[in-house]
């Protein structure tokens, strides 16, 4: 049988708990843009920069275009959500 753990090992276990939840939600929005922009054939863009949210305006696609506006907004969206 397993012991219960007191309020001080419960409370000593939750800053972990949700570095845990937040580096899993991290990583969830850093796949989703980068599935984003694979989908518009960008692969070569580094998120970890800290002006990424400035230059993902000045990304073109292969045909080169501008890519689409809401590409962009929730790319973007996604990365204030990360920093």
């Amino acid at each position: 049988m397993a012991a219960i753990p007191t309020l001080e090992e419960e409370d000593a276990r939750r800053p972990n708990r949700e570095r845990q939840t937040l580096v899993g939600e991290q990583t969830r929005l850093i796949n989703r843009i980068k599935a984003i922009l694979a989908r518009f054939g960008i692969r070569s863009f580094r998120l970890s920069l800290r002006n990424a949210a400035d230059r993902l305006m000045a990304i073109r696609v292969a045909e080169g275009t501008v890519l689409f506006l809401d590409c962009v907004q929730a790319s973007s969206s996604c990365m204030s959500s990360v920093r």
